[in-house]
């Protein structure tokens, strides 16, 4: 922390001669808030140490009742499909940090450049779990889909999914799915348990950045191309990684939204206790708050998206005025 304190010192000292006095007050900001976002995360690992266990073996467990419906999930697939994300994220931050390097604005900015390392592996941890847990409600709904549409208790000769059961009746498989909503529903509370105060945070210093860097866009017009690429790298990591979560968050919601949809199919001309199981898990989904957010304060949804863009929108008017009517008071 020492040694990060004082580069970002000996870095405002460089800077200090080449920005104005508006710009340097904002690049002050940026990098105090990204190290205050640092030592957030570093504490929320530390603090919930215990319920990241808590969450792998919660995840497991649900693994094992996904096997009693007969499904197996191809580990190797997933595997790649994760070299590729965490190839993707470094071949971003990359060029993020060459693009700033280049500039004389943003070089030397050693605490910002390991905010967005960090920020960017803190996004694809949750991104992972978003996506296991998507991936969960997408196989439920492939079950109550194919139930939805077969009429006859006896599935096991005439009921065709796309992966194959053990189970004969619809009663035995609902008997199971119902119990896992329920279990997904204790994952996605965990996950908001552990990463609630961190995704403030990461939203937080991504609002900064994308404010800083679209005032530094217009205060760069009549300056050269690379210092406006350089501003443009600068924010390059967070709004990718922000929009991904957003998008992974809002297509689970969807499916949980299916989820209620199907069942509801499923309660017509149905047998006394099929309809009980039904009812529960109607039940569940009514009653159970599903969704990602951060803390309790904001969702964390396309709608954040928006809230972003309101937000930036406004205060770069603020900064805008302000600056202007600095330049005219130090002309007066």
């Amino acid at each position: 922390l020492l040694l990060l304190i004082v580069t970002a010192l000996y870095s405002h000292r460089i800077v200090t001669f080449q920005l104005g006095d508006t710009r340097m007050i904002i690049l002050v900001l940026q990098e105090a808030f990204t190290f205050i976002s640092m030592i957030i995360i570093w504490y929320c690992s530390v603090r919930f140490q215990f319920h990241h266990v808590k969450l792998l073996i919660q995840m497991e467990d649900v693994l094992m009742e996904l096997q009693r419906l007969g499904i197996w999930i191809y580990y190797p697939k997933k595997q790649k499909q994760m070299y590729c994300k965490i190839v993707l994220r470094l071949i971003i931050i990359g060029i993020s940090i060459t693009g700033q390097a280049a500039s004389t604005h943003t070089r030397w900015r050693l605490i910002v450049y390991l905010g967005g390392i960090v920020s960017s592996i803190m996004f694809l941890l949750v991104g992972i779990y978003i996506s296991a847990v998507k991936e969960y409600y997408g196989i439920l709904n492939k079950y109550l889909s194919q139930l939805s549409n077969f009429k006859n208790e006896q599935i096991a000769d005439t009921l065709k999914l796309e992966i194959t059961s053990f189970l004969k009746t619809k009663l035995e498989i609902l008997k199971i799915i119902v119990p896992l909503h329920h279990k997904l529903y204790i994952i996605m509370n965990t996950i908001n348990h552990v990463f609630g105060v961190i995704f403030i945070a990461l939203f937080g210093v991504t609002f900064i950045l994308v404010i800083v860097d679209a005032y530094y866009l217009i205060t760069l017009l009549d300056e050269t191309q690379m210092q406006v690429i350089a501003v443009l790298c600068n924010c390059l990591p967070g709004l990718v990684d922000a929009i991904i979560i957003c998008y992974l968050c809002n297509s689970m919601m969807d499916e949980i939204d299916l989820s209620g949809l199907l069942i509801h199919q499923l309660s017509i001309a149905e047998s006394k206790d099929v309809k009980e199981q039904i009812d529960v898990l109607s039940l569940q989904l009514t009653q159970e708050k599903t969704e990602i957010n951060a803390a309790g304060l904001f969702p964390v949804n396309y709608g954040l998206i928006f809230s972003i863009i309101c937000g930036v929108i406004t205060n770069l008017v603020i900064l805008v005025q302000f600056s202007k009517s600095v330049q005219w008071n130090s002309k007066i």
